[in-house]
């Protein structure tokens, strides 16, 4: 292959074409593509063949992914409101019987093609059936825009056909009539918002192709850009839609290899892509050629195996999911600058930006007062009236009288309900939508009562800090950005929490990020978010090029969420973030030998690099180097 790169270069040339593909979500994943690739390369050598495929969020922008998760939440509502009425009625609770209940509230009860009333007595019968609006041997198109029911005397006419196809050919003096019809069972209702784009593709003409080969190499144009990235350096590169991948786990029964609920949302399972990027590089055209002739709505008298890879792929297969490792990224850059000249007549100007990569603190600026009445210190904070909505709020109120004013206004419209203040206690609205004050406070002067529309509210703050020497403005830091485990000098395990706000006045001081307290004696350990460690091991020096991938991936972490004394870290493939079932879900609250203490899990601090090899993090020789650097 002498006109093939031997690896992805790394110049500022390349990275600018990765920047033309003016797609955010892929110009990340092409870089970090690019990254693994020659990872890769350096390991076991040049690559022979890629097989990838898009997923379907990357081709669409953002407004369409969030019209599509609209989608998606508003059909889960559904279905959860389907299934509680399909078990009051007594019928099966099954797949073909929620989608037929599903389409039968769409289409209004009626057959979209012939216009007969479909009876909820027959619905779940074999008098209904579920039918593909154009053809499953040409389309392999199993979503639910592809679906609509039809009467069983009626459906075998059309199961070749689409609805454009079949009445322009034997009925075409019906066609403007079932156009009608159509228009009015699919226009846009309540529960299905979007039922006009499945009319759209119901009259639609539908061009013809050759499935097998649409399955195999994709048209669209940002899989075709990655194609040609890939080219420069693979000889033997095939980018497919993706359309028909998800089929397969059903052909090939792999639905025991993940918990059922990650094939009903993918996304809590890092380790679902790679089941089917391995079903996407097994595929050829033989086994969508089956698949094509395998309409799961259609009676089958004889129904003949699916082909498979080989014999025993599948425990093969449930191994090496079982054994990857999953790595995470980290952002290791804190600050950003940029220089940018710009010439103005004969002089040349330079500006020189610095920013922070992350939020330093909470957008709200307090004042540090003393309570008139009871000469406490706390923070203080101008808010708007119609921003206090609880009890709780209006404890917080400073000024004593106010308060009693706001906790009459809140007797007079009712009192509160629950914890609740009722809307409308504080201002009414006139027709043009203007607020009109409800409370006031008496004139000293002896002027019109004064109307209150803010109010200062004292917050207990314990982190907060001064903005400037000579201002009394403060914030209320937001991340921690490292906790620091030690020794003190009692060799006692303690920790202390470094916020994101004083590594950046750390590093603007040129002063090292870690740094150990004033009773530290010995350095063990930081914790970051992502930071990855085995835990619940009991040996801790032993070769990590020697264990199985399979037996580490059960005891390999990463922290997810950091605070004082409250560390959490979930299993590196887990993205169910809500979950806290073991042996998922660790956490650590103490330095003790009990359920949540630091030594009874025993965390052993490793990296990772792209490619899922394991190296012990040698900690204690960095952070004394980056001491002595600074000394």
């Amino acid at each position: 292959h002498s006109n093939y790169l031997n690896k992805f270069p790394l110049d500022k040339q390349t990275d600018k074409e990765i920047y033309n593909i003016k797609n955010p979500l892929l110009i990340t994943a092409v870089f970090q593509l690019r990254r693994v690739l020659n990872e890769l390369i350096d390991k076991h050598g040049s690559l022979a063949e890629i097989r990838a495929e898009l997923s379907a969020d990357v081709k669409l922008n953002k407004f369409q992914r969030h019209l599509f998760r609209l989608d998606q939440r508003r059909r889960m509502r559904l279905r959860s409101k389907y299934i509680t009425y399909l078990g009051e009625k007594a019928e099966n609770i099954i797949p073909l019987n929620l989608t037929k209940f599903e389409l039968w509230e769409e289409c209004k009860q009626t057959c979209p093609y012939t216009g007969s009333h479909i009876p909820l007595s027959d619905l779940f019968t074999d008098n209904i059936q579920v039918v593909y609006i154009h053809p499953w041997y040409t389309s392999l198109n199993d979503s639910h825009w592809n679906k609509t029911l039809c009467i069983k005397s009626f459906a075998h006419k059309i199961k070749d056909s689409s609805p454009h196809e079949y009445f322009h050919t034997h009925a075409p003096e019906q066609w403007s009539f079932v156009i009608k019809r159509a228009a009015r069972l699919f226009s846009n209702t309540k529960d299905f918002p979007s039922s006009y784009r499945k009319f759209r593709r119901f009259i639609k003409k539908y061009n013809y192709r050759n499935p097998l080969k649409h399955q195999i190499r994709d048209s669209n144009v940002l899989s075709k850009e990655v194609m040609e990235f890939l080219k420069r350096v693979v000889p033997e590169v095939a980018v497919a839609p993706g359309q028909a991948t998800v089929h397969f786990i059903d052909k090939w029964r792999l639905q025991h290899i993940f918990e059922p609920q990650v094939y009903e949302e993918p996304s809590l399972d890092y380790r679902y892509k790679a089941l089917l990027a391995y079903i996407n590089a097994n595929r050829c055209t033989k086994y969508l050629d089956v698949l094509a002739k395998e309409n799961k709505y259609l009676p089958v008298e004889k129904r003949t195996p699916f082909p498979t890879p080989y014999e025993g792929f599948r425990d093969d297969l449930e191994y090496h999911i079982n054994s990857i490792l999953v790595s995470h990224k980290q952002d290791q850059k804190m600050i950003s600058t940029r220089k940018h000249k710009f010439k103005k007549g004969d002089k040349i100007f330079e500006n020189f930006c610095l920013s922070v990569r992350d939020s330093l603190h909470k957008e709200s600026v307090y004042g540090k007062r003393v309570s008139p009445e009871d000469g406490q210190e706390s923070y203080h904070l101008r808010k708007p009236l119609s921003l206090i909505t609880t009890e709780k709020q209006v404890d917080k109120i400073v000024d004593p009288s106010v308060r009693t004013i706001v906790f009459e206004a809140i007797e007079n419209a009712g009192g509160f309900q629950g914890d609740k203040i009722p809307r409308g206690t504080f201002f009414s609205y006139d027709k043009n939508g203007f607020s009109i004050p409800k409370v006031f406070l008496t004139n000293e002067k002896g002027g019109d009562p004064v109307p209150i529309k803010n109010v200062r509210i004292r917050e207990t703050l314990s982190g907060a800090v001064q903005l400037k020497s000579d201002l009394n403005q403060h914030v209320n830091l937001r991340n921690n950005h490292h906790v620091l485990i030690y020794l003190n000098k009692d060799s006692e395990y303690c920790e202390q929490v470094v916020s994101f706000w004083e590594v950046i006045r750390r590093i603007r001081l040129k002063e090292p990020i870690y740094q150990l307290p004033q009773d530290g004696e010995q350095f063990i350990c930081t914790l970051k978010i992502n930071d990855l460690f085995l835990l619940d091991l009991e040996e801790s020096n032993f070769d990590l090029s020697t264990e199985s991938r399979s037996f580490l991936a059960k005891h390999l972490y990463r922290i997810q969420k950091l605070s004082s004394k409250f560390y959490e870290f979930r299993l590196v493939h887990d993205n169910h973030l809500s979950s806290m079932d073991a042996p998922n879900y660790i956490r650590i609250n103490n330095f003790g030998h009990r359920k949540t203490g630091w030594h009874t899990h025993n965390p052993i601090k490793v990296s990772m690099n792209s490619i899922g090899d394991l190296t012990f993090e040698n900690e204690l020789e960095m952070f004394l180097k980056m001491q002595k650097s600074y000394v």
